[in-house]
């Protein structure tokens, strides 16, 4: 789950630079572009359907039933059972269990939902719509190449290398754990920190209207500003999302993974709204 958002972008931007490369009009593009995805769409069809009667898998989802089964929390049933008889009661009761195990849990996980939360807002208030306007620079802007120039900068400089550095960040995640389970605090920080890149990609070569002052003219230093935003991305949402189940007892690691995950769409809703504002500050003309 935590590599597989990041891989399925990838996948989609090399899917859409070979239909660039393969056809030089749009259309023909766009077409290949969609047979491939109708392709991949049947294969994990056909691979599904035989991946669920393999015996891997057969033992795999019988170790997590045992596993949900072990640790599910017992007392929504005893409350139900001692009110049966009034099925309003029970509900009554039952979404206050529920309002009770979310509070419980927010308390000991906030700052990795907020980290999470602002790790979202921060990518997505400039990616993809104030990154995919960056304009090429040296040397790129001296090429002839038209079809590089127009069609594959954005796609291999904005988005390829965004979806490299987000599964990068990602996977080192599961082997290094900076900072620590015991400074969430610090983590936070970090994941607030994140915001100065919407200052530094002011720099690059956007169309702005508003007088913006231009310092990157390197592609070099685009491409290193884009590595280290998607790396620390995939970086700061992974490790939040490894240390917040471990803040709290096994009963309460689903509640969890729930909040994380209101956390992301809230932060991608935010952000994206964001995006809008970023944009008309920097003057898209």
């Amino acid at each position: 789950f935590i590599s597989g958002h990041a891989l399925g972008g990838l996948f989609v931007i090399i899917c859409s630079i070979i239909s660039i490369l393969l056809s030089s009009h749009v259309a023909t593009s766009a077409t290949i572009y969609f047979l491939i995805a109708i392709v991949v769409i049947i294969s994990n069809i056909i691979i599904y359907y035989f991946l669920e009667k393999s015996h891997l898998f057969q033992i795999y989802t019988s170790a997590i039933q045992e596993i949900n089964n072990r640790y599910e929390p017992l007392f929504h049933e005893s409350l139900s059972s001692s009110s049966h008889n009034d099925n309003h009661i029970t509900l009554s009761i039952t979404l206050l269990a529920t309002r009770e195990r979310l509070f419980v849990a927010y308390k000991y996980t906030k700052w990795n939902f907020y980290g999470i939360f602002l790790t979202f807002i921060s990518t997505l208030s400039i990616f993809p719509a104030y990154l995919s306007k960056i304009q090429p620079s040296y040397p790129s802007i001296n090429s002839s190449n038209i079809l590089w120039t127009q069609r594959l900068y954005v796609q291999v400089m904005t988005f390829l290398l965004f979806y490299i550095g987000d599964t990068f960040g990602r996977i080192i995640s599961l082997k290094i754990h900076i900072p620590s389970l015991l400074y969430p605090r610090l983590l936070f920080f970090i994941c607030l920190s994140r915001f100065i890149f919407i200052i530094l990609f002011g720099f690059c070569n956007f169309p702005n209207t508003n007088g913006y002052p231009y310092l990157f003219k390197n592609d070099f230093i685009y491409a290193l500003l884009v590595l280290c935003f998607s790396i620390s991305h995939g970086y700061c949402y992974s490790i939040n999302m490894i240390y917040a189940p471990r803040r709290v007892y096994p009963q309460l690691t689903s509640t969890v993974g729930a909040l994380m995950i209101m956390a992301l769409i809230a932060g991608t809703f935010v952000g994206s709204l964001l995006s809008y504002g970023v944009v008309a500050i920097y003057g898209d003309n």
